[in-house]
């Protein structure tokens, strides 16, 4: 959550769509790991915007409190996440001490969304008023630097969503669509 720098993690049954967190620390990743009760994770300040790969196999987090989009492998049979190693593991504005690669347009990065053919990742960043349009790694899941996208006449870009064609965009002050 955007307060305690936490991500939860669930399974979902299939039937009934019911939701049941992992059990221990597979339910959990957090910027601290929480004494133990969560898997500790990295740029996670804030962490809010999540986006899962269409395969199921790699799951995003926009953490907004540390300027990143955090990247995570998820396990095809018990749902639990893992943060890619080193770098692999995160985008930041600043890069956060070299634990995470360095990125633009990330300040306050609040919302992000794949496109449909899942070789880029869109992230809308509120304090930097644009879009970071990241190249992704299909098979590793690593995101990386592409370009920027500034928002003429919208501040506070919060949300990022994606027609299923992106084909079209439309923009306000607060939501951005593509």
């Amino acid at each position: 959550s955007e307060t305690s720098g936490a991500i939860s993690v669930f399974a979902r049954d299939q039937l009934t769509g019911a939701l049941t967190q992992l059990a221990a620390s597979s339910g959990c990743v957090s910027q601290t790991g929480t004494d133990g009760a969560c898997v500790d994770g990295r740029a996670l300040g804030g962490a809010g915007g999540i986006e899962v790969s269409a395969d199921g196999a790699f799951v995003y987090v926009a953490s907004f409190g540390s300027d990143a989009v955090a990247t995570f492998a998820r396990d095809p049979g018990t749902g639990a996440l893992a943060q890619l190693p080193g770098t692999d593991g995160c985008l930041s504005e600043t890069g956060n001490g070299g634990s995470c690669l360095g990125g633009t347009a990330l300040d306050r990065a609040r919302s992000l969304s794949l496109s449909p053919d899942g070789s880029s990742l869109y992230v809308a960043a509120e304090t930097s008023d644009a879009i970071a349009v990241l190249s992704r790694n299909g098979t590793t899941g690593t995101p990386s630097r592409s370009h920027t996208r500034n928002v003429t006449g919208a501040t506070s870009s919060t949300v990022v969503t994606l027609s299923s064609a992106a084909e079209a965009t439309a923009v306000t002050s607060t939501r951005i669509t593509m």
